[in-house]
């Protein structure tokens, strides 16, 4: 990466809410007043977007559970700003946040101006819920105290992220037939073929107020109550991707002395 000069991309913020979250707007607009980064909020949906397919049968039957009314919400409204992406001619990149998200602006003001499908970077996290498998990728990215790692397994959070063109076009072909929640499905990198990447420490952090996508979810994370045998072939997709990657990273490494 950075081995070529890059042009600076056209990047656009877009702030995930439900039209009636007037608190949760007002706080979020307030604590980004100092932000020089542009940024819109987008109105969250609250019904099924236009080129998703759910059966509530065939989730339970998959991944042992249907979905809740806020967990299509969410999924339907990331999907949305995929498809939107895709349509934008004045973008290359997208950074999509939820409203209970509080933001390092000055260290996304940095990442907003690299191009990342020109480092071949097409979805990146700014914060994720749950400690996986990591692999080191490049230190001091972004700043002198963060790095670039790549996630495998189930991080889960759709709180904040940059993504690609070539990143939406991927995450739609792999999210079209919704099976489980949208950052279950997301973290599966082995079927969508896009790198699980993250920057550490996380630029960004969710607030500490009730989620009810969170409190209708309950404990039901990763397919708990899915069948054994779709389990066990993810884990074993997930684990296989992981020393895959390893193998990788170390093959680069000795590459390079």
């Amino acid at each position: 990466m950075g081995e070529f000069e890059l042009s600076l991309p056209r990047s656009k913020c877009f702030v995930v809410s439900m039209t009636n979250a007037q608190d949760r707007r007002e706080t979020f607009t307030h604590n980004a007043i100092n932000s020089n980064v542009e940024w819109a909020f987008f109105d969250a949906c609250t019904q099924l977007a236009p080129g998703l397919d759910y059966d509530p049968a065939r989730s339970t039957s998959k991944f042992g559970r249907s979905l809740t009314k806020g967990e299509i919400g969410c999924y339907s409204s990331h999907y949305s700003l995929w498809q939107q992406l895709l349509k934008d001619d004045g973008a290359d990149q997208y950074l999509i946040i939820e409203d209970d998200v509080l933001i390092d602006w000055a260290m996304v003001e940095a990442l907003a101006k690299r191009h990342f499908a020109q480092e071949d970077i097409h979805y990146l996290r700014l914060f994720y819920k749950n400690p996986v498998p990591s692999i080191l990728l490049e230190r001091g990215f972004g700043s002198s105290q963060h790095c670039l790692i790549e996630l495998h397994g189930w991080a889960w959070g759709t709180q904040a992220y940059f993504i690609t063109k070539q990143g939406a076009q991927a995450m739609i072909q792999a999210c079209q037939q919704i099976l489980m929640p949208l950052d279950d499905q997301m973290d599966r990198s082995w079927e969508h073929g896009i790198p699980n990447l993250a920057i550490f420490p996380a630029p960004a952090i969710e607030s500490a107020v009730p989620s009810q996508i969170e409190t209708d979810r309950g404990t039901q994370r990763s397919g708990k109550n899915a069948t054994l045998e779709f389990r066990k072939a993810e884990w074993k997709r997930s684990k296989s991707a992981y020393r895959k990657a390893r193998l990788k990273r170390w093959w680069n490494n000795r590459s390079k002395r």
